[in-house]
This record gives structure tokens, C-alpha cells and sequence, in this order.
């Protein structure tokens, strides 16, 4: 297994929709990281990026994102969790980033015609780039995304609405 994704908030199948705000865990790279997916597929990677000493095959590992948007400043936070004891019963908090909707710039080169393409329509996060990595409202979508796994077992997996801070 590579890396695995918890994605949250994500209007990734919208037309024109916010991507996701994301966690991943990369086991070959030993970093967990936080992403933004301001508009499906351009990215802002790598932001507070930490080692961890990764997992291995036939273990029990427990993983955990938290978004929550703090009305006092018009922020997300987004935390990411890993847990790797044989207990499964705490979770480390390994580490987080707070999006203000200025902190992350991201070239769109590549992807320039399909921003352009969807300014003004679905979520307008394509009108500014850099501005849209803010998304406060809640998506149609949190999922998993695992790759490079022909054999991954989910033993749990829950999403819930918390009220923002």
C-alpha cells in the first residue's frame, strides 16, 4: 500500500465543484501531509508535512482527519490523526494546517483552460485560485481513497458534522 487520502468536503464530482480539503498518509515517503484540492485536479501539496515511520502489512492502523471551520476568523483546520498501537484506542495528533484563503498558492499552468472554463460556475473557486482554497460549507462527499492496495480491510469508517469552533 502507498499512501492512503481521507477527503472531506469535497464537491470533487460537481461540476466545477471544490476538490477537497485532504490528509495523506504517504508510506513510502514516511510523510503525512495536508492538501487542499481547490478545483478538481489542481492541488496546493505538502503543506505541514512530518515524518512518521510508516506501516506495515497485516497491522491494524487507525487514521483520522478533522475539518472544522472557526467562525472567529473565517479559517479551516485541518487536523490528521494515526494511531499504530496494537490497542487502536488513541489517536496522535500528527499534524495540522490552518487554510485563510491566502496561505496556499497554487500554480495552475497545466490546468489553466479548466479554471477558465468554470469561472463564475459550480463552487467559483476557479474566479481566484489562490482565494478559492478557503471552503467553509460543508461537501457532498468525505471519502477514502487507497492506493496501490488489492487487499485493504476498513474495519470502520465514520463521518461526522461537528459544529464549527
Amino acid at each position: 500500500m502507498t499512501d492512503i487520502h481521507l477527503r472531506s468536503r469535497s464537491n470533487h464530482e460537481k461540476e466545477c465543484g471544490f476538490g477537497n480539503y485532504l490528509v495523506k498518509y504517504h508510506n513510502v515517503h514516511k510523510k503525512i501531509s495536508v492538501e487542499v484540492e481547490p478545483l478538481h485536479p489542481t492541488y496546493q501539496r505538502h503543506l505541514a508535512e512530518v515524518p512518521f515511520s510508516g506501516f506495515s502489512l497485516n497491522q491494524w492502523v487507525g487514521f483520522k482527519q478533522i475539518t472544522r471551520t472557526i467562525t472567529s476568523n473565517n479559517t479551516v483546520k485541518v487536523e490528521a490523526y494515526l494511531n499504530l498501537s496494537e490497542t487502536l484506542q488513541t489517536c496522535n495528533k500528527m499534524t495540522e494546517f490552518t487554510f485563510d484563503g491566502k496561505n496556499t498558492d497554487i500554480v495552475i499552468v497545466k490546468y489553466e483552460q479548466k479554471r477558465l472554463a468554470c469561472v463564475d460556475k459550480g463552487d467559483k473557486t476557479a474566479n481566484d485560485i489562490n482565494k478559492g482554497c478557503l471552503w467553509l460549507e460543508s461537501g457532498q462527499w468525505c471519502w477514502i481513497r487507497i492506493n496501490e492496495s488489492n487487499q485493504t480491510k476498513v474495519k470502520w469508517f465514520s463521518v461526522r458534522e461537528i459544529d464549527p469552533l
